[in-house]
C-alpha cells in the first residue's frame, strides 16, 4: 500500500518518483530526499506547463518556480514553505537531518506556522540535546530559523 496511490493514473512520473521515495525512506534517507524532491520537480514543472495563470519565472529551476508569484498565490505559503523544505532536503542530509526536517514538516502541517524556540525542544532535541544547533550547521540553522519566521509572518497575514 501507498500513500500516493491517487497520482499513479493521472500523474505515472510524479507516482514513480514519489513511491521511490516513500519506499527508501526508512533504508536510504538521503535516497529518498533526491526523489522526493524529484517528484516535487516533476509536480511543479507539470503545473505551469497545464496551467495557464501561472507565468514563467526568469529561471527554469526549482527554487525559482516554487517562489514565482502567481504559483505561490496558487497554492499558498504552506504548500510553498514545504515545497522549499522539500527542495533543500534533496542535497546530502544525513538520516537525523531528514528526520529533523520531516518534524518540522509534520508540525508545520499540522499548525501552519512554528515558533523558532520550539526547535530547541522535545522532539526536537530527541537527536541531539542541543536541538537544531546540534544537527545543523550555522548557516543552515540560520536559514531554518529564518524560514520559520516567514512563514510564521505570512500565516499572520
Amino acid at each position: 500500500m501507498t500513500q500516493f496511490a491517487f497520482l499513479q493514473t493521472e500523474f505515472p512520473e510524479v507516482f514513480a518518483l514519489a513511491r521511490k521515495a516513500e519506499l527508501t525512506a526508512s533504508t536510504d534517507a538521503r535516497g529518498s530526499c533526491f526523489h522526493a524532491r524529484l517528484a516535487l520537480e516533476a509536480a511543479v514543472k507539470w503545473m505551469y506547463a497545464h496551467d495557464r495563470s501561472l507565468r514563467s519565472p526568469y529561471d527554469i529551476a526549482l527554487s525559482a518556480l516554487i517562489h514565482e508569484g502567481t504559483f505561490r498565490a496558487l497554492v499558498g505559503n504552506a504548500l510553498v514553505t514545504k515545497a522549499r523544505i522539500i527542495k533543500d532536503s534533496g542535497r546530502n542530509l544525513n538520516a537525523n537531518q531528514i528526520e529533523f526536517v520531516n518534524l518540522i514538516i509534520e508540525h508545520l502541517t499540522e499548525r501552519g506556522a512554528m515558533d523558532p524556540r520550539r526547535l530547541y525542544e522535545t522532539p526536537l532535541t530527541d537527536f541531539n540535546d542541543q536541538g537544531v544547533t546540534g544537527i545543523f550547521p550555522p548557516a543552515d540553522v540560520q536559514k531554518i530559523v529564518q524560514l520559520l519566521y516567514e512563514v510564521r509572518r505570512k500565516a499572520a497575514a
